[in-house]
């Protein structure tokens, strides 16, 4: 189930509180590093984009953060 993109997992039974918050911590703002490099891609949350030595792409913030 992680290995497929899941965050959290509950198990049964559950107390609503227990879900609201774990919904809440999913929807708080994370802090995110300012430039992630690893070999000539370099990716850059902030500015909304990756680039190379010879490309650059933009991509809508929501798909950088974790």
């Amino acid at each position: 189930m992680f290995a497929a993109g899941a965050d959290d997992h509950l198990t049964k039974p559950f107390h609503a509180e227990e879900l609201v918050a774990r919904v809440h911590a999913l929807l708080r703002p994370r802090q995110v590093a300012q430039v992630t490099s690893v070999g000539p891609l370099s990716v850059s949350p902030p500015s909304g984009g990756a680039t190379t030595k010879a490309m650059k792409w933009a991509c809508p913030k929501r798909n950088l953060t974790s």
